[in-house]
């Protein structure tokens, strides 16, 4: 679902049917993740578009795990995969995604006039968090404040504004 220009929310789930031939991304195979989505659904991580995977993979003061290159139809893309699946900094810190040529994905999805008003990152260190985005010179796209470890999204809506956390 389109939530603003070259921004979409996507939902991600286990299909039950298929085996893994790896560790499942987004850290889904953990015990914490099983219990937490048990709970009700929310957010576990957030993706950044790119247009310098490889410098950013470089840059990173952390490990992002691999560049994947996948494919579906015409559109190609590469994606930050730890190999053990787990979510870098539980997800505070985003995966990397660098598209092929072309128009954002997003530009095909319905706009059902949702906008996403902003990331909030919670952590018991935003100062180290703080500076680890500023490396990748990310930090403007998230608001990060002190706390126990969480992700949320704010969405404005035609009905008023939504927390998606």
């Amino acid at each position: 679902m389109r939530v603003g220009d070259g921004c979409f929310l996507e939902l991600i789930a286990i299909n039950p049917d298929e085996s893994p031939t790896r560790p499942r991304w987004f850290s889904f195979d953990e015990p914490a993740t099983r219990r937490r989505l048990a709970e009700w659904p929310r957010p576990l991580c957030w993706v950044v578009g790119t247009d310098s995977l490889d410098d950013i993979v470089r840059t990173s003061p952390i490990d992002l795990g691999e560049i994947v290159k996948f494919q579906r139809g015409e559109r190609s893309w590469r994606l930050t995969v730890p190999a053990d699946g787990h979510l870098p900094e539980q997800g505070l810190l985003p995966a990397f995604i660098e598209w092929s040529p072309g128009p954002h994905p997003s530009a095909s999805q319905q706009d059902l006039g949702i906008r996403l008003r902003r990331i909030v990152l919670t952590t018991p260190e935003p100062a180290r968090l703080l500076s680890t985005l500023k490396i990748l010179n990310i930090d403007s796209l998230a608001d990060v404040k002190q706390g126990p470890t969480h992700l949320g999204f704010e969405f404005d809506t035609a009905s008023g504004p939504i927390t998606l956390a």
